[in-house]
């Protein structure tokens, strides 16, 4: 997981290259099997649509794209990343992540391989209380009876390799049902995963009293994903001990820092000139 905090719009173009150079260098030290989730404050804003970044941009967020917007779009493309918040359709309330007097707007955003973007969410679909037809993608424990709808998201799934997990489980009704209004009771949200991942998949109920809005109910999933681990020996980079950053190493270490800095600094300007 990579926290950030980007420059904002009025520092200078030397400070944003640094930033997106060191990101890129960061992002491609990661290997490729491991799961990158890359999240902050980006102070850019990617927009309300989806328009000439399709696949990387999911067509749900709020406001207008400016310049600097593109510089995480085209990052997000060229290491095959996905705007995770994008694709999910929200009011405006819950998509503003920044407010300022009457001024608002989203410039925080979730990034993630686009392999391990997950379906989840409300589907407003009912698939069934049992799998008849869809064995292996449907666990055959769920609530309520099929409609057209509900076959749409099994097919879906079909096609991508993907499984209900909240259907694997079983459960009481009440650990199942996800929407309520007046006297009507559904399961309409679901968590849609690889295949290959529900082995990692340890559980998932509702939580009948916790509330994400008026009517809908939680979903949780327990997951146990295994953590690659990458010897040193392989990567050949040496263990650093933060502990002993002190004194005179702490000095010497800021100094070579600030001397690398403005060395970059220097290079890019004149990269800029020429």
């Amino acid at each position: 997981m990579i926290s950030t905090y980007a420059p904002q719009v009025g520092r200078t173009d030397v400070e944003k290259r640094i930033f997106w150079d060191s990101l890129n260098e960061l992002v491609r030290e990661c290997a490729a099997d491991q799961r990158l989730i890359i999240g902050g404050d980006l102070n850019r804003h990617i927009g309300a649509t989806a328009e000439g970044y399709a696949g990387v941009h999911g067509g749900f967020c709020y406001g207008v794209r400016n310049d600097e917007g593109c510089s995480i779009l085209e990052f997000a493309t060229s290491h095959n990343l996905v705007v995770v918040n994008s694709f999910f359709r929200k009011r405006d309330v819950h998509l503003i992540t920044f407010q300022r007097g009457s001024h608002n707007t989203q410039i925080d955003c979730l990034l993630v391989r686009r392999d391990d973007l997950r379906a989840c969410g409300d589907l407003n679909r009912h698939i069934g209380a049992t799998a008849e037809g869809y064995a292996g993608v449907h666990g055959g424990f769920c609530y309520g009876v099929r409609n057209d709808e509900g076959c749409s998201i099994l097919e879906f799934a079909t096609a991508h390799n993907l499984v209900v997990a909240n259907s694997f489980f079983r459960k009481r009704d009440v650990h199942l049902i996800t929407f309520q209004s007046g006297g009507h009771n559904t399961q309409i949200d679901y968590l849609l995963v690889r295949r290959d991942d529900l082995r990692a998949c340890k559980d998932c109920k509702v939580f009948s009293g916790e509330t994400c809005s008026s009517q809908h109910k939680l979903v949780a999933l327990d997951a146990l994903f295994q953590r690659c681990r990458h010897g040193r020996e392989a990567t050949g980079m040496p263990r650093i001990l933060w502990k002993n950053l002190s004194g005179d190493t702490m000095e010497s270490f800021r100094a070579k820092v600030s001397e690398g800095l403005s060395a970059r600094a220097e290079d890019l300007t004149t990269r800029d000139a020429d």
